[in-house]
């Protein structure tokens, strides 16, 4: 079993578990670069946060702002929020999430790849998606992809739970990842670079990044002042929706420092990340990754054309060492020196660095998610739909404020028909039912005006705008399940589905989305699980499957080589429904009925059925016992016949009654041998004659058998 490398101290925490106790080497050069990099991917960035952030309060149901609610109340029109935006992305997500995935990895064209290697990476990255629960993770991704057209994760090593460390996949949030302007690539290889923006405290900059750095920063701050960490740039605060648990609402009014113990500013309205809590102040810390170009030792193999990069510790004696043990056994591999563009990882704060190094990765940790993607354009499903929406919810409350201010038409009344009094209590009283007016004695009989019906082009608006958002979505009533006449399951299942070829493309660019991140995964598995390791997942039928990969044998090889090998990624999506059980159990049906050897466990367990886990239970206690009965008999039979257990029984048949016996057969005669001191070959000496021959005697008879034990 080989040992485990420790971790590195100079990844500033991001994939060690300990951070640096050194300061990191301040270059000034190094927070300007970094500076720049994020004012120029925040310009880039505004013109999309703002467009997503609408896109996510009109799926919220926040369609209106302040100045529009404030205008509306005061003219005494209804305010009304008819959301036909949230079903259409609802229903969107569920088809998502209906939908089970797999990764499974495949040998490589070139032949270094074997297929039970192949298979242990499909089980180490089945184990990594049960650990970090990517299901959710993938939805909340997908989420965010929908609403603003971008959804991102991170995928990188984690020590917290595992010392030997293990990767860890978390999403981001959009709105704090600032990609490179520049870039039109969707895969993260074409990027220059990619920065992520944290609001953190100095106790986190003490754990992630050492106590040196947090010391610095905390001496270079005044007691009780706002932090800052923008450092001169002065860009424009996260162009970003509410997204906290009610911080926004409870910072939003006028700040009251007898009532909070938040420090602020002198502004009487706050974003929350103007403000710093006197025990936990804020700072904005810029993560960047880059790429560079960098002197590395290369090894390469001239039979499968394969090259790795050596690792930036080894030294040139070491390099040199490892050519010499190459070139005395006579492998077939080169190693040279090569430039290669590698990843730079820089953190800042202020004007500090935190942390500036090579990353320990091979790729960028950040991976994307993008539901429409041309040439770095990204868009989400709901940008399209805004104007229909806002046209949908002026229709509804134009009508309604028609049919409630024409609702009482008023009273045709003649001259001097009422008195002061009863005019009073028409005026206050007279749209209420059963209201009773007194009027003078030979008047005529009080008439109401009939009100102006309300004008069908507003319906006729909002039935319009309803069927745009249908049309340019794609997502129609069959879709979202309202079905207009009695169908069977599979029929309905059927229309859903085609309803949702229009969204097809969306869950095409996530498929891809999924392969870029398994192969990141594929990327630090056969990187850093070089140790002995016992992987035990869920495999099919929900059995617990257990594999060791990277184990010697006692020859000296390694079984399951993680690092050695090209492995392609599939990645297999499978619908789960009840309609989609159900046809798979018919099949499976049929299949048996034509012959085909079906076990009754899988029958089982592709039928919709409630307790079918307690069911395989017990048909595999039986298997188990009707085996154990078998084996039971098989040695009892066995032993009676005296043959050794485990041996196979021959056929019975009416010739040979009794298996395991066989007639008598007397040995041949032994061959004659030559007169003595002749040659060999020489014809043997006469004998002289023996007895008569008589009978031959028959085979003595068989023994009775043995009792059984």
């Amino acid at each position: 079993m080989t040992r485990s490398r420790p971790p590195a101290r100079s990844t500033g925490g991001f994939a060690s578990p300990t951070a640096p106790r050194r300061m990191p080497r301040q270059d000034p050069a190094v927070v300007a670069a970094n500076l720049e990099r994020f004012r120029l991917a925040h310009a880039g960035m505004v013109r999309w946060a703002e467009k997503a952030r609408e896109c996510v309060r009109f799926y919220e149901g926040d369609q209106w702002t302040e100045a529009e609610r404030a205008e509306m109340e005061a003219q005494g029109r209804p305010v009304l929020v008819i959301n036909r935006i949230k079903p259409v992305v609802r229903t969107v997500q569920g088809f998502m999430r209906r939908n089970r995935y797999e990764t499974v990895f495949k040998p490589g064209n070139d032949g270094s790849g074997t297929k039970e290697t192949a298979e242990a990476l499909s089980m180490v990255s089945k184990q990594i998606d049960e650990r970090n629960g990517s299901r959710w993770i993938d939805s909340q991704v997908f989420q965010d992809g929908i609403q603003t057209g971008r959804g991102f994760w991170d995928v990188r090593l984690d020590y917290e739970r595992n010392a030997l460390g293990e990767v860890r996949i978390r999403d981001l949030d959009p709105f704090s990842v600032y990609l490179d302007p520049e870039a039109n690539t969707y895969e993260p290889d074409g990027w220059a670079y990619v920065t992520l923006s944290r609001w953190m405290s100095l106790r986190d900059i003490d754990v992630l990044f050492g106590r040196a750095v947090a010391g610095d920063l905390r001496a270079d701050q005044p007691d009780g002042m706002p932090v800052r960490g923008d450092a001169g740039t002065e860009p424009a605060d996260e162009i970003t929706p509410d997204r906290t648990f009610g911080l926004d609402e409870y910072l939003g009014g006028p700040y009251d420092a007898a009532a909070a113990p938040i420090l602020g500013s002198e502004t009487q309205g706050f974003h929350p990340v103007e403000h710093v809590h006197r025990a936990r102040r804020l700072l904005r810390v810029l993560e960047t990754q880059h790429w560079e170009l960098r002197e590395v030792w290369r090894a390469t193999d001239h039979t499968t054309g394969q090259r790795m990069t050596l690792p930036a510790t080894w030294s040139d004696r070491k390099v040199a060492r490892l050519i010499q043990w190459n070139q005395a056994r006579g492998l077939p591999f080169g190693i040279e020196r090569a430039v290669e563009r590698c990843v730079r990882w820089t953190v800042t704060c202020c004007d500090r660095v935190l942390f500036d190094d090579w990353s320990p990765y091979q790729h960028m940790t950040v991976v994307p998610f993008f539901p429409y993607f041309r040439r770095g354009r990204t868009q989400g499903l709901i940008e399209d739909l805004i104007d229909p929406q806002i046209e949908l919810n002026k229709s509804r409350m134009n009508r309604l404020h028609i049919l409630s201010t024409s609702a009482n038409g008023g009273w045709d009344v003649e001259r001097g028909a009422l008195d002061e009094e009863n005019m009073r209590a028409l005026e206050d009283e007279g749209a209420r039912p059963g209201v009773i007016i007194t009027r003078e004695r030979g008047t005529a009989p009080l008439q109401r005006i009939q009100p102006s019906l309300p004008p069908q082009g507003w319906k006729m608006f909002e039935m319009d705008s309803a069927e745009d958002i249908k049309q340019i979505s794609g997502i129609n009533e069959s879709a979202m399940g309202h079905i207009d006449r009695v169908q069977s399951g599979r029929a309905i299942e059927a229309r859903q589905r085609q309803a949702l070829n229009a969204v097809e493309p969306d869950f095409d660019n996530l498929a891809r989305s999924r392969e870029l991140k398994a192969r990141v995964i594929l990327s630090l598995v056969q990187r850093y699980y070089t140790e002995e390791r016992i992987i035990r997942v869920r495999g099919e039928m929900d059995r617990e499957q257990t594999v060791v990969v990277n184990q010697r044998d006692p020859a000296g090889a390694v079984v399951n080589n993680l690092a050695a090998g090209a492995y392609d990624i599939v990645i297999d999506e499978t619908p789960v429904s009840s309609s989609y059980m159900q046809a798979q159990f018919e099949e499976a049906l049929e299949l048996r009925q034509r012959g085909v050897p079906i076990p009754d466990d899988i029958l089982v367990r592709s039928s919709s059925i409630a307790g079918k886990d307690a069911i395989i239970a017990r048909l595999e206690e039986q298997r188990a016992a009707q085996e154990a009965a078998a084996q039971a008999q098989h040695l009892a039979v066995t032993t009676q016949l005296g043959q050794p257990p485990g041996a196979s029984l021959p056929p019975i048949t009416a010739s040979r009654p009794f298996a395991g016996t066989a007639p008598y057969q007397p040995p041949p005669p032994p061959p004659p041998s030559p007169a003595p001191g002749g040659p060999p070959g020489a014809a043997p000496a006469p004998q002289a004659p023996g007895p008569a021959p008589g009978p031959v005697p028959g085979p003595a008879p068989m023994p009775p058998p043995r009792p059984p034990r």
